[in-house]
């Protein structure tokens, strides 16, 4: 484009040689008439693709290893048609990094829309945001271009491979409903657990009532239930490290050991819950998993969630705001390695350590 302009410059001033050398009026005319249709160029780059709007129609979802296919439309709304115009559309692994970028050329006629089919393809799992920050608008002679700010964003959900879990992997007698623990601090309503023996306020329910106890202090007493503090299992995802992030391979296998597990547990009708710190929210996450449309629900949170390397490990945010997520078992699965952290979660419970080394296809 650079040299477009150039050339029509050096042109105009090899026109004012010739003209200045012959006095010719028909060469002055010609300069003039140039000159003229160079100017109603420049005015017409301003004016092109004013009302132009880009439009992503992409899939929520996608499959790693798989291409991604989509489409961007272009509606020009002005009466103008656009000419020639350039965009860039870049995409971005959040999960591991993996990034791409590919270039675009088109013309959208006025009143009329251009379809620009777009392909990506990602190896790993993660959340793909895919945009184009500008866009460039040319004259149809190419000597003038206009660029512009675009702020046009889509993200698709990749999600891991699910595996089926050895049973070799897990003691499934560790991971049973009487692993529940309650709390010494306060009641609840969990009648198969006694908090305190007590005597009767009102208010209480009548089926609290001990008989053999009113009947031998001559007092009416009650049992109040206990309050359970921890499900059975607690699956922990790491997703704070120090310095630079874990390689790709092992934060892709991360979530998807994270969700294989959590599945597995979940079929076995195993009480289980997923716990892990969004960085990109600022939050502790305590999700659940009953049934197959929880489970999909959890995967999508937890794909999305936001990683750090700036400060401390997830773990240590997540027991510094989150509230009754203590359990009888610990799952801690991390891309990187065991963090310090780790030792007073083993002060409580039985914990086991995953790192990203651990590969389910083997």
């Amino acid at each position: 484009m650079k040299k477009t302009r150039i050339t029509a410059g050096i042109i105009v001033v090899l026109g004012i040689g010739i003209y200045l050398v012959a006095g010719s009026y028909s060469v002055l005319g010609i300069i003039t008439a140039a000159f003229f249709a160079m100017l109603c160029m420049a005015f017409y780059t301003l004016a092109e693709g004013r009302k132009t709007e880009f439009v992503p129609y992409f899939p929520e979802n996608g499959e790693k290893g798989q291409n991604i296919e989509g489409r961007i439309v272009v509606e020009n709304h002005s009466w103008l048609p656009v000419f020639w115009c350039r965009c860039r559309l870049d995409w971005q692994n959040l999960l591991t990094g993996e990034s791409g970028s590919e270039d675009f050329s088109f013309a959208v006629p006025s009143r009329r829309t251009t379809e620009i089919p777009v392909t990506v393809r990602t190896e790993y799992s993660g959340v793909c945001v895919l945009s184009i920050k500008k866009v460039e608008y040319t004259d149809p002679f190419v000597l003038f271009r206009r660029r512009e700010k675009l702020e046009m964003k889509e993200e698709i959900t990749v999600f891991p491979t699910i595996h089926e879990i050895p049973r070799e992997m897990f003691e499934e007698e560790s991971y049973n409903m009487e692993s529940f623990r309650y709390s010494a601090e306060r009641g609840g309503d969990d009648t198969g657990e006694v908090y305190q023996v007590r005597s009767y306020k009102e208010g209480d329910n009548l089926k609290q009532i001990h008989w053999k106890l009113t009947a031998r202090l001559g007092d009416v007493t009650v049992r109040e239930p206990g309050y359970p503090i921890s499900h059975a299992v607690m699956i922990f995802m790491e997703t704070g490290y120090l310095g630079e992030f874990p390689d790709p391979d092992k934060m892709d296998r991360q979530i998807s050991l994270t969700l294989s597990f959590l599945k597995a547990l979940s079929d076995r009708q195993i009480s289980c819950q997923l716990c892990f710190y969004d960085f990109a929210k600022d939050r502790a996450r305590i999700l659940h998993a009953s049934n197959i449309e929880e489970f999909w629900q959890t995967a999508m949170l937890a794909v999305r969630a936001g990683r750090s390397n700036k400060g401390g490990s997830g773990l240590k945010k997540f027991m510094e705001n989150a509230e009754d997520w203590q359990a009888g078992h610990y799952i801690y699965i991390t891309a990187g390695n065991e963090i310090d952290e780790v030792e007073y979660l083993r002060e409580s419970a039985t914990v086991t350590v995953f790192d990203g080394n651990m590969d389910l296809q083997g």
